[in-house]
């Protein structure tokens, strides 16, 4: 079991700050995730490809330390983290980057990508998330996903659901299942499941807009969840599109990464 690491009140610039510590990370997102009722909640998501945020950090001379702290001084609350790199091996990989981001922002971190046993939400959780998204878990090992629920808490846990073609898909996208996506939400919505990450993998990282139909099915189908929906957005007139038609809250990176979104423009949210 791994304990959350004592970093010193600057950690090293070369280990967590420089553009170039980046380059070590082959797959690593990070979110901004902005919620609705966004007056009250500013649950702000933002992430992207590794190539754009590798060119987001070097433009500013930073590294993914500094661009959270770029994401709270602006006025977000809410960061969602994806480990790539975990993802791919079944097990958390980039805890040392969520513990440094949490012992130097107080952002509240959602981290996702990894997450196969009770050693890696421990680990997760141990190194600063105050929430995780589980989503090939909850899949492949339906008990397991349930005990960590009914451990943690709903407010702890995120259920995700990567769509394509109205099937669920796993394991970094790389399987698809033969969950449908409906029965697979009811499923655990009557576990006591009430966050939902829900991406529509045709349009992640298309900038074509988010499939607002889909979550608006989905919102018509479970009224009280907290859906996050991901995949699309271009502009912010996509956020304000899913505003308007009552979705909770967006995750979006790569408009905030190539300039298409800008921090200025999110303070409407705030």
């Amino acid at each position: 079991m791994t304990s959350r690491a004592k970093l010193p009140s600057e950690p090293p610039k070369e280990a967590l700050l420089s553009p170039e510590w980046c380059d070590e990370m082959e797959e690593w997102r990070v979110y901004l995730l902005l919620g609705r009722s966004m007056a009250a909640n500013t649950v702000a998501s933002y992430g992207s490809d590794m190539e754009e945020f590798a060119l987001f950090c070097s433009e500013r001379g930073v590294g993914p330390l500094e661009v959270a702290k770029e994401f709270e001084a602006n006025g977000m609350r809410r960061l969602h983290v994806v480990d790539l790199d975990g993802a791919k091996p079944s097990h958390v990989v980039n805890y040392k980057v969520l513990d440094a981001i949490a012992g130097h922002t107080s952002l509240i971190i959602d981290f996702g990508g990894g997450i196969k046993t009770d050693e890696d939400l421990v680990i997760a959780f141990e190194n600063g998330a105050q929430m995780v998204t589980l989503g090939s878990v909850a899949v492949k090992q339906p008990e397991l996903f349930k005990k960590w629920l009914y451990q943690y808490g709903a407010e702890k846990i995120i259920l995700g659901a990567d769509v394509k073609k109205n099937r669920i898909s796993v394991s970094g996208w790389k399987e698809e299942s033969q969950q449908e996506l409906m029965p697979f939400l009811t499923d655990y919505t009557k576990e006591g499941v009430n966050k939902v990450l829900c991406t529509d993998i045709s349009r992640d990282g298309m900038l074509q807009g988010p499939s607002i139909e889909l979550y608006q099915q989905i919102m018509k189908e479970f009224p009280d969840m907290h859906l996050i929906a991901s995949g699309g957005v271009s502009n912010l007139d996509d956020i304000i599109r899913l505003d308007e038609a009552g979705i909770p809250a967006v995750v979006f990176g790569k408009a905030l990464y190539e300039g298409r979104i800008t921090m200025k423009d999110l303070k409407r949210f705030m």
